[in-house]
């Protein structure tokens, strides 16, 4: 009968709410049983899912990760990184502090004819025993990471068996040098390598550099044979003229002339000679240039742009894949039942448990709570195992004190005036900024006419006008600073970081008028030139009311943690490469070598003598003059008439495509990748139109007005891209408003965006652990690792 539907329909909730009490009186019952060991277990392979790592358990376990991990051991390894750095800091130091190679089959030679830095040279046995005490820390370092893991583990593991292999030969080398003293030492060529197997994300970026090289290498075959084309070419059109007799004497010469002209080193140098005879010859060079710069080297840039980014992308997969498994695993561990769920309780013992290592070390309760507060969806304390798979995310996201306004209880009888309110409203005004920065920039205008006065007499010659009109405009700014504080409170003004910063400028530029304007006997004319520094500083005030500059400056600030990746590998290869430097071309560049003058005056005439491998520090300079290409061919040519020999070409041409065709142009790959994601996102966060939040979010939102009870009171839930994004105001359960979060591009950038990730939850790279190079891919759920396949 219908009365029985009914009945049955009213006894339906009752009877899911009976099941679930006994599911989770289960649940409780059994994770009681679970041992202090499998909640550490667990950790560490939420550990892993952190830094995308996951490793086969020797067993042959189906998470991958193993279980005979040690915990404290793990825990020690972690919490050991800033000692790891410091000691491979310091095995790197040695370079710049020791005697160079080539000195020890003679003497160096006198400093002001054989130049050299001026840094400190520490004794042959002082540098070896530092050496070889960074050693044997690196290889306690590597004996306790085999003690967290199976030895025979450590032995299938190809760059902890090469960094061993390493650290032996470089111990050997240095035995040898302290009992034979003198005599080539393979050692300085071992600490760039490995720093580049110790660090994880180093050695990935070179991996990643190695195959595009090999992606590109038709492009740059391409290029060799349009060189090549074009050298022989000018030497059938320019014989027996002045240009033949000083860049197109032979085929080499043709191929190294056109080569440098490829990189605009030597124009219009290299033209002048026959263009001063034939005007016609000029349509050699600019079809040489048209078709060489601007269309190959800009396929090269392309090609490596395109491949780089499909790299990342494979590497990125891999990193979520790698994720999956190891909370796959951690659930298994705590799920021994395969009950697909577990309580919030086990959960809040794992969080609690996590929070001994390092990269979540700093979560507060606060934030263990909001975790478990998202994992919960359906808020009856337990998480199900689709739900468990968004723990990374909810870890990496982050709670953010939200700013309200506090009021200021300065002068409650004054505040209630008439004039205090007129001040309120005029401090408050959407155009007060506007006019103080309008007076920023006639005090700029100010400023340049006062410095041109100066610069015309050459001279700071007493106090002039000018400083009186400059002292005013610091006043209004010390009257901006002061009517602020005094309205909107002191707390309330301190918490804007532009309002610090206008505070600093304001009250240091005006101590420094005053400083210069009353006489004293301190008082000091040419403090001038600093004071104005502090002025041209205000300008920042007005580029960061600039809407689209807080965008770039943001986006900046996002690039440069990623970039750091970048650099480090840069250093690895002049790390390398000055080394080999100074073992080939040690002390061949000093002032007693005639030939430098005789066939490279252009070297002795520019003074170049500095740009030199006669030792390390020196090297790493003359690589870095090389890298930005400007008169390369010059410092070339120095050091083929310093050896007497066309085969010390090779080093440099070499050092252009790995330094400069390569290196460079990843860096360029990587920029052009990453602004232009971050750049997007960041206008779309400061017009409010963020993609990443659907309406469908929105629906959740007002859906779960339950949520605000459950939040810290104070306190903002801000989440990543892909979720839905909540923010909760002070003291209120039911309203909700939108703050988007820096979110990340569904398309392209794989390459920055996982770096952006690790950042916004206050960790640094990890010694050992496989992440990708500069990524920072944001946490997805396994839900949308569908797309992850696509890209």
């Amino acid at each position: 009968s219908a009365a029985s539907v009914d009945a049955g329909d009213e006894l339906e909730p009752l009877m899911a709410s009976s099941r679930l009490r006994r599911t989770k009186s289960a649940l409780l019952s059994s994770e009681q049983q679970l041992s202090r060991h499998a909640v550490e277990q667990a950790a560490m392979c939420v550990e892993f899912a952190l830094r995308g790592r996951a490793t086969a358990h020797a067993g042959g376990s189906a998470g991958g990760v193993p279980r005979d991990y040690h915990a404290k051991r793990l825990q020690l390894f972690l919490r050991l990184r800033p000692l790891r750095m410091a000691v491979v800091v310091i095995y790197l130091a040695i370079s710049f502090v020791e005697q160079p190679i080539w000195c020890y089959y003679g003497d160096c030679g006198s400093h002001d004819r054989v130049l050299r830095a001026n840094l400190p040279v520490l004794p042959i046995f002082a540098t070896n025993m530092i050496e070889l005490v960074c050693i044997v820390l690196l290889s306690l370092e590597l004996l306790l990471h085999a003690h967290i893991v199976q030895s025979e583990r450590i032995l299938h593991s190809k760059w902890s068996s090469i960094k061993a292999v390493l650290l032996f030969a470089s111990a050997i080398d240095v035995l040898v040098s302290l009992s034979y003293g003198k005599g080539f030492r393979i050692a300085p060529f071992i600490r760039p390598i490995f720093f580049v197997i110790h660090s994880s994300r180093v050695r990935k970026t070179c991996i990643i550099i190695s195959r595009i090289a090999v992606k590109v290498a038709d492009v740059l075959l391409l290029v060799f044979v349009f060189v090549v084309f074009y050298g022989v070419l000018g030497l059938l059109l320019f014989q027996q003229t002045e240009e033949a007799s000083d860049y197109f004497i032979d085929i080499g010469e043709s191929f190294i002339s056109l080569f440098t002209l490829l990189t605009t080193a030597n124009y219009p140098d290299v033209m002048v000679p026959i263009y001063t005879q034939n005007r016609l010859a000029c349509i050699f060079f600019i079809t040489f240039l048209v078709f060489g710069l601007f269309f190959l080297m800009n396929l090269v840039l392309a090609s490596i742009y395109n491949h780089y980014k499909q790299m990342s992308a494979s590497s990125a997969k891999v990193f979520f894949e790698f994720r999956h498994t190891a909370l796959t695993e951690a659930f298994h561990i705590l799920d021994p039942y395969h009950t697909r769920c577990i309580t919030t309780d086990l959960c809040r013992r794992l969080l609690t448990e996590l929070r001994r290592y390092r990269r979540i070390h700093t979560m507060d309760d606060n934030k263990l709570e909001y975790t478990l507060l998202r994992l919960d969806r359906s808020r009856d304390g337990v998480i199900h195992k689709s739900d468990f798979y968004q723990l990374c995310d909810a870890i990496q996201s982050r709670l953010v004190r939200q700013e309200i306004e506090v009021p200021c209880n300065w002068c409650p009888r004054f505040r209630k005036t008439a004039l205090f309110q007129i001040m309120d409203r005029v401090v408050r005004h959407r155009h007060f900024d506007t006019a103080v920065s309008i007076l920023i920039m006639v005090n700029i205008i100010c400023t340049f006419a006062e410095m041109r006065s100066i610069l015309r007499e050459r001279r700071i010659s007493g106090i002039s006008s000018w400083e009186f009109a400059e002292l005013s405009f610091s006043t209004v700014y010390v009257v901006e600073v002061a009517l602020k504080v005094f309205v909107l409170g002191f707390r309330q003004y301190w918490r804007s970081v532009v309002n610090r910063f206008d505070a600093f400028v304001a009250l240091s530029t005006f101590v420094a008028e005053m400083y210069i304007i009353l006489p004293s006997s301190f008082n000091d004319p040419s403090a001038f030139r600093y004071i104005l520094l502090l002025r041209f500083l205000r300008v920042l005030r007005v580029l960061s009311s600039i809407r689209s500059y807080r965008t770039i400056v943001s986006t900046l600030a996002r690039t440069v943690p990623a970039f750091r990746v970048l650099l480090a590998t840069l250093f690895a290869f002049m790390y390398f490469f000055s080394q080999l430097g100074v073992a080939i071309y040690g002390g061949v560049i000093n002032k007693d070598n005639p030939d430098i003058a005789k066939f490279a005056p252009e070297f002795t005439t520019a003074q170049y003598w500095v740009n030199n491998f006669n030792d390390f520090p020196s090297g790493l300079v003359t690589l870095f003059e090389l890298l930005i290409v400007n008169n390369w061919w010059v410092i070339m040519k120095g050091f083929v008439a310093a050896t007497d020999t066309k085969v010390t070409r090779i080093f440099f041409v070499v050092w252009y495509i790995v330094g400069v065709v390569m290196i460079l142009n990843t860096v360029i790959a990587f920029v052009i990748d990453t602004f232009i994601s971050e750049y997007s996102n960041g206008m779309e966060r400061e017009t409010g139109d963020d993609p990443a939040v659907s309406s469908s979010d929105d629906a959740d939102i007002r859906s779960a007005p339950s949520i605000g009870s459950d939040l810290p009171p104070g306190y903002v839930v801000r989440r990543l891209r892909g979720r839905s994004v909540d923010v909760l105001p002070v003291g209120s359960s039911s309203e909700y408003e939108r703050t988007p979060e820096p979110s990340f591009p569904r398309t392209s950038s794989f390459g920055a965006r996982m770096e952006s990730v690790c950042e916004e939850s206050g960790e640094d790279e990890r010694e050992g652990e496989d992440i990708l190079l500069s990524s920072g891919v944001e946490d997805r759920d396994h839900k949308s690792r569908a797309s992850v396949d696509t890209a």
